[in-house]
């Protein structure tokens, strides 16, 4: 494992991303740890069934606040942030890979010894998080899968076609300048609750040079040249995973629900109960957090003597 990270190493430690949110928005207690050589940002709050959470290509754990607020008296809440992006430093130039970020998830879960885990996934972190518990699928309980896949794009021309266009030289250059996806994230996405001038800066800060922002056009890049790693993904889950409890959050006018993504993962996983975000798009974290979380409350296992709830 630590050989596929070691050119992860940056020895200058040289940060990659801006100011921190404040306390404010963000006051959970920042901790690392290093994995093969490279130092990852995460926090680790509460107590109780461990629950990691995956953050998407165009934030952090920052994404999750909202839910780590709420949820850690309920669950010990886990988020990390990927080589590149928060507070996860690395040198200059890393590119990134969706096997190695598996790893990275991976290596972290068995670092810390997670039994009995509940995985939150959403839209790119999907494929990673799903593949590292395809590879050591005893230490996972349940999945949260959020506005995310976990199979090749084969069948979405769509979607293949969208990504062809957000990975093209002039939308990279586009972000590349004025570091937009993070503005539509914090600024268009949410639907049902505008976020504050401070959470809206605070998403531009986390993406405040050129090479940060080429990053999020590299996880996107990932989805259309890892047609392979998602079929191994896919594979995993039918083989090792499809018994496990799922709960699938789309928003109602994700596109990615309107193409099918929700229906392609209720085959994956027979055990799973659906809800779709009233009026939200494809990130309900931001317009609709108190949604997820009460659905998330209603459904989890652990929290419900063992069974599922029925919608």
């Amino acid at each position: 494992m630590d050989a596929e990270l070691n050119h992860l190493i940056d020895p200058n430690r040289i940060k990659s991303a801006g100011p921190w949110p404040d306390a404010v928005h963000f006051p959970f207690q920042s901790r690392s740890i290093e994995l093969g050589g490279t130092s990852i940002h995460y926090v680790d709050e509460g107590a109780g069934p461990p629950l990691l959470m995956l953050h998407p290509a165009p934030s952090s754990s920052f994404i999750y606040r909202r839910f780590i607020g709420e949820l850690r008296s309920h669950f010990r809440c886990l988020a990390l942030d990927y080589p590149g992006f928060g507070r996860s430093y690395v040198a200059s130039g890393y590119r990134v890979r969706l096997p190695e970020l598996a790893a990275i998830v991976e290596k972290f879960v068995r670092t810390l010894d997670l039994h009995d885990l509940t995985l939150m996934v959403h839209d790119s972190s999907g494929p990673i998080g799903l593949a590292a518990a395809g590879r050591d699928p005893g230490r996972y309980a349940a999945f949260v899968l959020s506005d995310t896949l976990g199979f090749p794009l084969d069948r979405y021309p769509l979607v293949r076609w969208a990504l062809r266009v957000v990975t093209g030289r002039a939308f990279r250059s586009l972000n590349r300048a004025t570091n937009l996806l993070p503005t539509l994230v914090s600024t268009l996405a949410p639907v049902r609750r505008r976020l504050s001038s401070a959470e809206r800066s605070a998403y531009r800060l986390l993406f405040p040079t050129p090479d940060s922002r080429e990053r999020i056009i590299d996880l996107f890049q990932e989805l259309l040249d890892q047609s392979d790693f998602l079929r191994e993904v896919e594979r995993a889950i039918h083989g090792r995973l499809s018994d496990l409890p799922a709960l699938l959050l789309y928003g109602q006018f994700d596109p990615t629900r309107l193409v099918g993504w929700p229906r392609h993962f209720g085959q994956l996983f027979p055990n799973h109960r659906l809800k779709v975000i009233p009026l939200e798009g494809h990130f309900p974290h931001e317009g609709s957090p108190e949604v997820m979380i009460r659905e998330i409350l209603n459904w989890h296992p652990a929290l419900r003597g063992g069974r599922l709830t029925q919608p």
